[in-house]
């Protein structure tokens, strides 16, 4: 059951920086990317790592931890509570990746880190 959520749930996830909810794709001026398109690239890996971690069916308790610490990180990465220097936002609220992606976000690693919890609890009510 979890499986059939967190799957399409991580496949949005892992699209939406550049497919459904692309983040900014100007370059800066001196001809590099925007912090965004950096932070769009660490979603886009963790969303398809979550669906790897949500296939087998080995160890789930340490499979569902890892798959709501790589949700949460979706969310601290771009806004810099995480702070790797390439990662972030642009500082326009009007940009794409403030105005839409990180809205996606935010409401996916709510629904993955809700579904994970659960799982997690679901898992330990049963004893294993």
């Amino acid at each position: 059951m979890l499986r059939k959520i967190l799957v399409p749930s991580a496949l949005i996830l892992a699209l939406a920086p550049f497919v459904l909810f692309p983040v900014c794709g100007s370059l800066k001026a001196d001809g590099t990317h925007m912090a965004c398109w950096y932070s769009g690239i660490f979603i886009t890996f963790a969303g398809g790592a979550i669906v790897l971690l949500s296939l087998p069916k080995k160890f789930p308790a340490l499979r569902l931890s890892l798959i709501a610490i790589l949700a949460v990180m979706c969310w601290f990465v771009p806004q810099r509570i995480i702070n790797f220097p390439p990662f972030g936002l642009c500082a326009m609220p009007e940009h794409s990746c403030r105005a839409s992606t990180m809205p996606a976000v935010g409401l996916l690693v709510i629904v993955i880190v809700a579904v994970s919890v659960s799982g997690l609890v679901a898992l330990f009510v049963k004893g294993e």
